[in-house]
């Protein structure tokens, strides 16, 4: 067969987010909002919070079901109000919410940035050819199609498929199948390329697809199919022609 379809992993793939762990996303929260309404004793007590609220939604469905970040902050809020028996209108928690959530979303695109390979790594797909998608497990509906406009990369994008949207995340089979719908094209003709062996090179091949690891800083020398810059797909798609 031959590769009719590549799909890219977004986040660390794609676009790089310059974060410590997980635990900052609360952080940048907390600092974007939660902190001034006076709710919570110290960032500690938001921070469990936060970390109470992801844990049960990795509980919910062998880890994979999907939520936001707008849902995530609003669950922590209603149960906080409730708790403190403040007597708040649903019309100030959406609007608290929307305030977080959009303080917190500008902090995190303000981190991110591309490594010059990326659109060369395009460009040189893009001559061949062969249409390309993005399949990312992320949590800000429409966030991803905003990175990717934002750094200059949505024009090489035919399908953008984001676990939000899905309500799946990565490696659920069922974010991949709606990907492989999208592609139009066989799963064995389909080529995905991601930094996480779970998520995008184990899961994809479950599925079907071809795969390549980006193991950027070499950390996974027990997978064979790896690559350590975008750069070296094109080569891998030239020696793929004649197998």
């Amino acid at each position: 067969m031959n590769i009719r379809f590549i799909y890219f992993d977004c986040i660390e793939t794609l676009i790089q987010i310059e974060s410590p762990s997980l635990d900052a996303y609360a952080d940048w929260a907390w600092e974007g909002g939660a902190q001034s309404l006076n709710l919570w004793d110290d960032s500690e007590s938001f921070q469990n919070a936060w970390k109470r609220e992801r844990e049960q939604l990795n509980a919910a469905e062998n880890c994979f079901r999907e939520g936001t970040i707008y849902g995530r902050i609003k669950n922590i809020l209603s149960e906080r109000i409730t708790q403190s028996e403040h007597a708040w209108l649903p019309e100030r928690i959406e609007q608290e919410v929307r305030y977080i959530h959009d303080s917190f979303w500008n902090v995190y695109r303000a981190r991110t940035y591309v490594l010059p390979e990326v659109e060369q790594c395009l460009d040189l797909i893009a001559r061949r050819g062969i249409p390309m998608g993005v399949v990312s497990n992320f949590m800000v509906p429409g966030g991803i199609q905003e990175l990717l406009m934002h750094h200059g990369l949505n024009g090489y994008f035919q399908q953008v498929v984001v676990s939000c949207h899905v309500g799946w995340r990565k490696p659920s089979e069922h974010i991949y199948t709606a990907a492989i719908e999208f592609a139009q094209t066989l799963p064995g003709e389909i080529l995905f390329i991601g930094d996480s062996p779970e998520a995008d090179y184990e899961g994809p091949r479950a599925a079907g697809m071809e795969a390549l690891l980006y193991d950027r800083k070499g950390k996974y020398d027990r997978i064979r199919d790896r690559i350590a810059s975008l750069l070296e797909i094109d080569d891998w798609l030239e020696q793929y022609r004649f197998r």
